[in-house]
């Protein structure tokens, strides 16, 4: 039966509907916002069902590709995921409910906790894989949260990161990939500065695998996922 989440449609047919019962029934709590970057850009996606589903679908087919068919023992934490629908698909693929966690700034399911990446309420290598699609853009202090992700994974833990990348990104500026953490609708003007990713993460993880593509909406935004062991 879990495997019918794995069919996009279904899942974000799902999704939405338990959205719109659940945005009236529980309403939208809040964690800390200490370090969070754009929150109100976040929280303004709750107005309605925005789910970018192409993100969504990648993320779960790339771990999906990461482990073999028995997934029922491995615990899974989404961080940031902001809908259901990515928690459905990794349900689809076998992981168990009970081992599936997920936290986010705003949360309106039982399934999301309320929480803040820089400083995650669960004890030491709980985790086999913690996934961060397209949230960490959203910290004002990457480093700690990397050494959150680094703290919660078990030996040898998987962690995914990914990250929209500029539209004129060019391959030649490979070795100095960034993490850019500007945001055009809600701060304009911002002078973040965007780190450098490999100098960030190699301080907790080597890399396990790099992806640089383009998914088919918002006019084809490149991006960039790595696949990130834990040392």
């Amino acid at each position: 039966m879990h495997k019918i989440y794995l069919i996009p449609a279904i899942r974000e047919r799902i999704c939405r509907w338990r959205f719109k019962f659940l945005i009236v029934w529980t309403g939208l709590r809040s964690s800390s916002l200490e370090n969070v970057l754009h929150a109100d850009y976040s929280k303004g996606h709750f107005h309605k069902y925005l789910s970018f589903k192409g993100r969504v679908n990648f993320l779960v087919n790339l771990v999906g590709s990461l482990f073999g068919r028995d997934r029922k023992k491995l615990k899974l934490l989404s961080v940031g995921p902001r809908f259901e629908s990515e928690l459905y698909g990794y349900r689809g693929l076998g992981f168990r409910w009970k081992n599936i966690d997920a936290i986010d700034t705003y949360s309106y399911s039982p399934r999301i906790k309320v929480g803040n990446m820089h400083n995650i309420d669960y004890p030491n290598e709980h985790f086999n894989i913690v996934v961060c699609g397209w949230t960490l853009a959203y910290s004002n202090d990457p480093s700690a949260a990397l050494g959150e992700f680094a703290r919660i994974l078990s030996n040898n833990g998987l962690l995914i990161i990914t990250w929209d990348l500029p539209a004129s990104f060019d391959m030649s500026l490979f070795p100095s990939l960034t993490l850019s953490r500007r945001n055009d609708i809600d701060d304009p003007d911002s002078s973040i500065e965007d780190p450098n990713v490999f100098d960030l993460v190699s301080k907790f993880f080597y890399l396990h695998r790099l992806e640089i593509g383009k998914l088919e909406f918002y006019g084809a935004t490149p991006f960039a996922a790595l696949v990130l062991k834990k040392h």
